[in-house]
């Protein structure tokens, strides 16, 4: 997924920024986005081995990539330019409802961890003492995704914007999580199909809904 999908997308889209494109630099963030999530979790939950300066590095280098370009955004001219045709209250429903079903769905298996002393079944076959995903996502990720959702809903100056973003990293991460789908199938490992069908209808919408935010602004630069 981060070779053939996340590493060119990244490529094309920083290409796209440097032409100007304002499309392209949303994409951006949603992929470094991506690359944050991923690797912290490999620099904080993979045991140390050959990989983890690298891990450690492209942690570092896509944070402060994802810092740098939202620091660099100028609401007042994403609002002329990117989401024109981003279907407001939908997409601000989709990212509000994401947000919440997997925060209820975290905090359910943290509660249940905690009543019953033993870590939840997916910590015990990783092997691990927590779930990375837990911190992430409701420190971090779901908390974002919510803020993004109800500012498209209230229709706040840059919302669009922080939506389309939102969004293709929703997709991308999407993506992720349906090929450790299938790299499980592949193993032998069981998967369970309404979840990889819920997982892909979301990833189905969130990339959707972004393409249709991001075309205006890709015909204009």
């Amino acid at each position: 997924m981060t070779l053939f999908v996340a590493v060119p997308l990244l490529a094309l889209s920083l290409w796209r920024a440097r032409a100007g494109s304002l499309a392209g630099r949303l994409v951006a963030l949603g992929v470094l986005g991506y690359l944050v999530y991923g690797y912290a979790i490999f620099a904080f939950s993979v045991a140390i081995n050959a990989m983890t300066l690298l891990h450690i590095a492209i942690l570092g280098l896509a944070t402060w990539g994802l810092i740098l370009g939202v620091v660099g955004l100028d609401p007042a001219r994403l609002d002329a330019v990117v989401g024109g045709r981003l279907p407001r209250r939908p997409a601000g429903i989709v990212l509000t409802l994401i947000s919440i079903m997997f925060g209820s769905l975290w905090l359910g298996q943290i509660a249940s961890s905690i009543t019953s002393g033993m870590p939840p079944p997916e910590v015990q076959r990783l092997g691990l003492v927590t779930n990375p995903v837990y911190v992430l996502d409701l420190a971090f990720a779901l908390p974002l995704l919510a803020i993004a959702g109800v500012r498209l809903l209230r229709g706040a100056v840059g919302a669009r914007a922080m939506a389309v973003a939102a969004l293709a990293w929703t997709a991308v991460m999407g993506l992720s999580v349906i090929a450790i789908f299938g790299f499980d199938a592949a193993a032998g490992q069981p998967v369970e199909p309404t979840v990889v069908a819920i997982i892909a209808a979301i990833t189905g919408v969130a990339a959707t809904l972004a393409a249709v935010g991001l075309l205006p602004a890709y015909r204009l630069g």
